[in-house]
């Protein structure tokens, strides 16, 4: 991998002078690595502090004037260099956005190369678990097991770290022959091991564990396609410079050599940024996921420039005019495709009694109130807790809140935070909001619907027919 064109078309776009590096070598081969100390240490973090210093100058010289503020964005290998510069290098920035930083470099690396001795290969191995289907009912029991931890059975685990998953679950019984709903003894040992932090000589652990729920997407880079190959780069090219080396004899003691080798402090794992605060700089760190992961950290990931949706603009907006972020909103169209729209169905309704359930929903300029997707909204709600956290795309008019019977006959629908014209969701709304939803959970239901205030209209979604779309009368909601 080398300089991405479309992230400097895309920052350069935006008004800024832009520099791109390749970290000195082709990056889709650790060789240039192999007995060269000099490719190492640009990787590590020379290359990255040359840009800056070069391209500032040529910067000054183009335009005649020096810059006056100075950014970066990467992800991954980009996002540790990131924290890098603001570790060593404090004055090279005033905003850094750190994308999934690789932090912890050498025992990630090892992190990410222990999957291949746990499962093996295809042609070797019996704990060796094939990409496809094995995964998907993988995926399924994680969800069978996790996903109702947050109170909503919605197809997401909102705290991995809450997941205790036990593979045993899926353990065939004895004397079968058809394993394609099970998995054998061989392969449930292996897929617990796959789950557990990853602990080296001394106990001392090396690097947390995978977490589940993202099998999906893990099966092709950790598990299925053999060694991975930047882990087998960096110990053939790097830790032991010997091209012979066999990723599937991989140890804790090579994982320990790796750690200790840390050249030119790549591990960059340096607590004390207080050089970087002290000369003013922000610095932001984000991760990407299969969720609204679109919050303009690269070229292809912008949805908007509005700051609060666009991570890079946030940190400008930060820096220039000391607007510190709480959050930035992310984007997610529908199978990952722009021209298809954003998702708009039904929600999973939130239990918040066993006599009744919770549906939220946005009021757009249309007078129109809908419920939007739950990958969209966080709602959990109980007698005696809530919580939420909403989000819309564009301006909305208010907030409406549907409660209903189990038996769909007497209904509660409460007009929230009603705005005098459209209005953009923000923090400060959206904790009056917090206080009228739990006070709407408090009232009674009425004994009978009280149809002069609502219409029911179809339901969004067949399979979840008690969440419906909701219309004010003209008495009620008026523009």
């Amino acid at each position: 991998m080398g300089i991405s064109d479309v992230d400097l078309a895309y920052t350069a776009g935006l008004g800024f002078a832009t520099v791109g590096a390749n970290n000195g070598h082709n990056g889709t081969s650790g060789l240039a690595f192999y007995n060269n100390p000099d490719v190492v240490h640009d990787f590590a973090d020379r290359s990255l502090h040359t840009g800056v210093v070069v391209g500032k100058q040529l910067t000054k010289q183009y335009y005649g004037t020096a810059h006056k503020k100075s950014y970066y964005l990467g992800c991954s290998t980009g996002g540790r260099q990131g924290f890098k510069a603001v570790q060593s290098y404090p004055n090279d920035f005033d905003g850094v956005v750190a994308g999934a930083p690789a932090l912890a470099f050498p025992n990630l690396t090892s992190w990410s190369g222990h999957f291949f001795p746990i499962l093996g290969s295809n042609t070797t191995s019996p704990s060796y678990i094939p990409a496809g289907n094995p995964w998907t009912l993988i995926h399924q029991e994680i969800l069978n097991q996790c996903d109702a931890i947050d109170g909503v059975v919605d197809g997401i685990i909102e705290d991995p770290l809450l997941c205790r998953f036990r593979p045993e679950a899926l353990l065939c019984p004895p004397n079968t022959t058809n394993t394609t709903s099970c998995l054998t003894s061989a392969q449930v040992v292996a897929l617990g091991k796959v789950f557990e932090d990853f602990y080296g000589e001394g106990g001392k652990i090396i690097y947390p564990r995978m977490q589940p729920g993202s099998e999906l997407l893990a099966q092709y880079i950790y598990y299925t396609g053999g060694a991975f190959s930047y882990t087998s780069d960096w110990f053939r090219y790097v830790v032991y410079n010997n091209p012979s080396w066999d990723p599937a004899t991989f140890t804790i003691k090579d994982a320990k050599a790796a750690a200790d080798q840390n050249p030119f402090n790549i591990m960059t794992w340096e607590g004390d940024l207080s050089a970087f605060k002290n000369s003013g700089g922000k610095v932001r760190h984000c991760s990407g996921g299969v969720g609204a992961h679109n919050i303009g950290q690269a070229g292809a990931e912008v949805s908007t420039l509005d700051p609060q949706n666009n991570v890079l603009l946030r940190m400008v907006d930060w820096v220039e005019n000391g607007n510190a972020p709480e959050t930035v909103t992310g984007t997610k169209y529908v199978n990952d495709d722009p021209t298809q729209g954003l998702p708009c169905v039904s929600i999973f309704p939130a239990v918040i009694s066993k006599a009744e359930q919770l549906n939220v929903g946005v009021c757009g300029v249309d007078d129109k109130c809908v419920v939007h997707s739950r990958k969209s909204w966080h709602i959990y709600a109980s007698l005696n807790r809530l919580e939420v956290s909403i989000h819309s795309e564009g301006n909305i008019r208010g907030i409406v809140l549907k409660r209903q019977r189990e038996n769909g006959r007497n209904y509660l629908v409460k007009f929230l935070t009603i705005f005098t014209s459209p209005t953009r969701l923000n923090f400060s709304n959206l904790s009056e909001l917090k206080t009228e939803l739990f006070d709407a959970l408090m009232e009674p239901l009425p004994s009978k619907a009280g149809k002069e205030t609502f219409t029911r209209f179809p339901s969004l979604s067949k399979e979840k027919s008690s969440v419906t779309a909701v219309k004010f009368s003209a008495t009620k909601f008026s523009k």
